[in-house]
């Protein structure tokens, strides 16, 4: 695996997580057990 494509993978898991961080928070309390 070229550097580039771990770079690509790595932001493609980012952005995975911010899209989850932002459904959990409109979506579900979980983001209040979170923040506690």
């Amino acid at each position: 695996m070229s550097v580039l494509e771990a770079e690509a993978l790595v932001q493609g898991l980012l952005s995975s997580l911010d899209i989850t961080q932002t459904a959990l928070q409109k979506y579900s309390p979980v983001s209040d057990v979170l923040d506690m």
